[in-house]
């Protein structure tokens, strides 16, 4: 698995508050974001990842009416 500093992207992402939630990331189905967008404002940061619990980003995109599984 690729990684960020030399850890895992799951120890990395464990501990740091998701996005959505705004609740610790504790492990388990994390999705770690990286914005590609030339223009993203949070290029350049040190930390320009977004860290997000997987049933968040379901909970999400049902809000938006999609189906992701």
């Amino acid at each position: 698995m690729a990684g960020v500093g030399g850890a895992t992207l799951s120890d990395w992402a464990t501990g740091r508050t998701c996005d959505y939630c705004q609740e610790v990331c504790d492990g388990g189905d994390l999705l770690v974001v990286s914005c590609l967008f030339d223009g993203c404002p949070n290029e350049g940061d040190r930390d320009d990842n977004s860290v997000y619990h997987e049933d968040c980003v379901d909970k999400y995109a049902k809000s938006l009416g999609l189906n992701p599984k």
